[in-house]
């Protein structure tokens, strides 16, 4: 429940982009929002506002300064060329396994083609088998994983690219 609560807040933080900068796109079933994806175009993708800093620090209070080792990671491994920033995903969890998440990426990466930008986005992987990835999803819509940094030992953050058209690049 904590967990729920505490993404919850992420997503209400992420919302507080300046909206010239953040676009959204929702999913409805049945006049019902299931799911919805933010994406902001480089430079701008970048800035954080000083009330998403303080929602930040409100919504993780002590592990604040572990999020902050991976915000410097983020930034490490942020994209320096032209690209459309997919900072969040999400789909109700009654409403997962449905589809409604790939429709939502297929949409993102449809517009990233139609504005000639590669997609960019982070992810976590997770050193516990059993625990969920969306990296084979993302892999799915042509991203590959172009950074990852170990911040913990139980997960990676991943950094991951789509390039315009999807074609992921071959290594050789």
């Amino acid at each position: 429940a904590a967990a729920d609560d505490r993404r919850r807040r992420m997503m209400q933080a992420t919302l507080l982009a300046p909206p010239e900068k953040l676009h959204v796109l929702v999913a409805e079933q049945d006049r019902r929002v299931v799911g919805a994806l933010t994406y902001a175009d480089s430079p701008a993708c970048t800035a954080v506002t000083g009330l998403q800093a303080r929602t930040y620090l409100r919504v993780y209070g002590r592990r604040a300064p572990a999020m902050a080792r991976g915000a410097i990671a983020i930034l490490r491994m942020h994209p320096r060329t032209p690209h459309r920033h997919l900072p969040m995903v999400g789909v109700d969890p009654g409403c997962q396994g449905q589809g409604i998440g790939g429709l939502l990426l297929a949409e993102y990466t449809r517009r990233c083609d139609e504005a000639g930008l590669a997609g960019y986005l982070e992810t976590v992987r997770y050193t516990e088998p059993g625990r969920p990835s969306h990296e084979r999803l993302y892999g799915r819509h042509g991203f590959h994983v172009e950074h990852a940094a170990a911040l913990d030992p139980e997960w990676s953050l991943l950094g991951m690219m789509r390039p315009v058209g999807g074609a992921v690049p071959r290594n050789g």
